[in-house]
């Protein structure tokens, strides 16, 4: 008992020793900043690293030189009626600060006094709306109340205007200036404001500004006819920024220069020729907006410019990640933030975190996002345009390549396993020279599955920045060769065991080490988290743990079947598991580093379970009480260094905040979050065919009269723990994270082959033995 009890010990020695630096680290990593009143927050929809020239955007790299750039998640996941991405997406997440769902032919933002429907004036549609009056507000969101129910039915705790309330909440007030919208004539004009849709309070309702069709100016040779009137621009800017000035309280402006989202609907009807020569002018507006909001800034201004809803191209190239550039407060070099802990890299919910973060106003607990903060870069803007460039290639050409890949690999896998049923099941049948061809050449390509998730880490200490989808592809193939060949030279002069044993342990090796050293390998990863989609951008995501603990878990067990007979198996068995365990569990979970709390659930009762069953000793249920109050003293000591031992906290010491703020109720929103995750993975995800053949191999040979299985477990009895242990960890991973399937499937990818080796290697060795 007192040895299982080590774990929990362990965990809370090493929390306590990494306290101090963690604290240190995050320090130096704030920068100090005078007290910001004013924040404006420029849309750049559709904005693109390539399109930061000097001939287009001056005024924009003149930004970038005297403040803070990165690149930024855009994430539009729902299209517009025309096929492309939908700004106004973006803007429900900076009002949410939280993912947005728009809905498709809802009422936009009006000024009051705007014709709306034909009916009458946006004011009395909005009273019709939502059976109050306007009051003073000069704009409201008329599609809000449609907007949040549905995003009530599919996102659990997205509360749209978050923002704008919470800056109306300290007194202060928001404006809207800039005007989308897109449409050859009246009747068909689709209303795109979505300034007034980011800044709106949670009743829809925006102080100051103008979002109308004013501001803009008829243009024959401009899409669908119009383009922004700059004049009008900057009078109605002027206008709002003097009563910023005025005002007391904090403020916030949101500007949207409009011009970009007309040029990107209407290349669709155009040549490629006029449609560059559009975009070229929109970026040219973007810049004179970026120009208007920047030339009069002061110590207490603060601006953010962010890109939007990166489209598609015609080539299928992925929607990637975005250029954002903040500036004032003495921000200069690169941004960062909690979110992501990667230099030059955030998040789009970042957004709103920030913006409240320098108004000096507290972070509503349904805000997702975190404040970002500059570190140091090199002077020029350009450098670092140019390094952030080639890392969104970086994700992209990973990313693009990764469905093939993987589908590519499950398949394999999924092969693997039904002609080793196969193989197993006719052998008998067989001559003893077509038994020995069957099991090399299945054999061969086991060890090739193994080692090709290894390969997915080291490829990045060949190849750091591959920067298309060919050179990441054959970055992995050539790295997976190598060790392949290097596990083929291990199984040619030494024990059968031997290969599986160093791949599997050379696998959990590079992942631990590869944490422990700032993961510099995993920004993107083939058998990991990508931050395009915006899931996770640092530490160790959920596919990469599951591969670790899979990993670990049969690298021990064939270690110790291998040398069972050795003096030290049994230290290693007593104290070896539970310091593996404390090993992998703190790395994968521990808050500066994989920052993956759900290991401390399942991780720790794998490595209790195999501790237990190695050991030779009973399941019971005193045994089982002292694993959970082991998980509960785990999560504690990380929930200890997350709340007090960094400024920069990750979704575990968010969850408790959240609790803290909101109660039970946020805690069960987290849960329905994560729930309705596992259910859209289960039926998304090809890994499922890969557990089933994993599952179902299992199955057949333990159904088979043969004895076959038997007899391998029985020569292999600490692997046969190890099946057990990877089955219970996997399900209860199955319903404690948000990745479903997906975490049980890599978990039992590496027993299944285990097993498949294991039972093929004592089928050829029969063999031999009858030739």
């Amino acid at each position: 008992m007192r040895r299982i009890w080590l774990i929990t010990a362990c965990t809370a020695v090493l929390a306590t020793a990494c306290l101090g630096s963690a604290s240190v680290r995050d320090a130096r990593a704030a920068a100090p900043t005078p007290e910001i009143t004013h924040v404006t927050v420029v849309l750049a929809p559709y904005l693109a690293f390539e399109d930061l020239t000097v001939e287009n955007t001056p005024a924009l790299l003149k930004l970038i030189d005297r403040g803070a750039v990165g690149a930024a998640n855009v994430r539009a996941r729902v299209r517009g009626v025309s096929g492309l991405t939908s700004p106004t997406e973006s803007a429900l997440a900076i009002s949410a600060g939280a993912w947005g769902l728009p809905v498709l032919g809802a009422p936009s933002a009006f000024v009051r006094t705007e014709t709306f429907d034909g009916t009458g004036t946006a004011a009395a549609a909005y009273r019709r709306v939502f059976g109050v009056g306007m009051g003073n507000a000069r704009i409201g969101f008329l599609g809000l109340p449609v907007t949040q129910a549905a995003n009530d039915m599919e996102s659990a705790g997205t509360v749209l205007g978050t923002l704008g309330q919470a800056v109306e909440d300290a007194g202060g007030f928001t404006a809207a200036v800039g005007n989308s919208d897109v449409g050859h004539d009246p009747s068909s004009v689709r209303y795109e404001r979505p300034a007034a849709v980011a800044a709106s309070d949670d009743s829809g309702t925006v102080h100051y500004g103008n979002v109308s069709a004013e501001l803009l100016v008829d243009d024959p040779l401009a899409p669908y006819g119009r383009r922004t009137d700059l004049r009008r621009f900057r009078a109605e800017l002027e206008r709002v920024e003097q009563l910023a000035a005025a005002h007391r309280g904090p403020s916030l402006i949101v500007l949207d220069s409009g011009d970009l989202t007309r040029a990107q609907e209407f290349a669709s009807v155009a040549t490629s020729e006029s449609a560059e020569v559009h975009r070229i002018e929109a970026l040219r507006t973007l810049d004179a907006v970026v120009a208007m909001a920047s030339e009069k800034q002061d110590d207490n201004e603060f601006l953010i410019v962010v890109s939007q809803s990166l489209n598609i191209d015609a080539q299928g190239e992925l929607e990637g990640l975005g250029p954002i550039v903040a500036a004032g407060g003495g921000w200069r070099g690169y941004l960062t933030s909690p979110s992501t802990h990667r230099t030059g890299i955030v998040t789009n919910l970042d957004v709103t975190a920030t913006t409240l973060d320098r108004l000096g106003i507290r972070r509503p607990v349904q805000v997702l996002g975190n404040a970002m903060v500059p570190v140091s870069g090199p002077a020029s803007g350009i450098g670092r345009i140019a390094h952030l460039e080639k890392v969104n290639r970086v994700a992209t050409s990973v990313d693009g390549a990764k469905a093939g890949v993987l589908n590519g690999y499950i398949g394999l896998a999924v092969i693997v396993l039904g002609l080793a049923g196969i193989v197993l099941a006719r052998a008998h049948f067989w001559r003893p020279s077509s038994i020995m061809t069957a099991t090399s050449v299945l054999m061969h390509i086991v060890l090739l599955l193994l080692s090709v998730p290894v390969a997915s880490w080291l490829m990045f200490v060949v190849l750091p920045y591959p920067q298309s989808r060919t050179a990441a592809v054959l970055s992995l193939v050539g790295v997976a060769l190598v060790v392949w060949a290097g596990a083929l030279v291990l199984w040619r002069h030494f024990p059968p065991r031997i290969p599986v044993i160093v791949l599997t342990a050379l696998t959990a090796t590079v992942m631990l080490v590869e944490q422990l050293f700032g993961a510099p390998l995993s920004f993107v990863n083939f058998f990991g988290y990508s931050p395009l989609p915006a899931a996770r951008f640092y530490g160790m995501g959920n596919e990469a743990a599951s591969v670790l603990f899979g990993a670990s878990m049969a690298a021990l067990a064939l270690l110790l079947d291998e040398y069972a007979d050795r003096s030290w198996a049994v230290p290693v068995r007593r104290f070896g598991i539970i310091a593996l365990g404390v090993v992998v569990v703190f790395v994968a979970a521990a808050p500066f580093l994989g920052a993956n709390v759900g290991v401390a659930i399942w991780g720790t009762v794998g490595f209790g379970l195999a501790w237990i069953l190695m050991n030779g000793k009973q399941v019971t249920w005193k045994m089982l009480a002292i694993m959970g109050v082991s998980v509960v003293a785990v999560i504690g000591a990380l929930a200890a260094i997350d709340l007090f031992g960094s400024a920069q906290q990750t979704h575990l010491a968010r969850a408790l905040d959240s609790a803290g703020q909101g109660g039970l109720e946020e805690l069960w929103t987290i849960v329905v979050r994560k729930a309705e995750t596992n259910a859209r993975v289960f039926t998304r995800t090809n890994w499922s065919w890969v557990l089933i053949a994993v599952l179902g191999f299992l199955g057949f040979v333990r159904m088979r009269p043969t004895g076959d299985f038997a007899d391998t477990l029985a020569e292999n009895p600490r692997f046969a723990d190890a099946i057990t242990v990877t089955l219970a960890a996997g399900a209860l991973a199955f319903f404690t994270e948000d990745s479903g399937i997906v975490i049980p499937a890599l978990i039992m990818l590496y027993t299944g082959a285990g097993i498949v080796w294991l039972m093929l290697m004592r089928l050829r060795a029969a063999t031999e033995d009858t030739v």
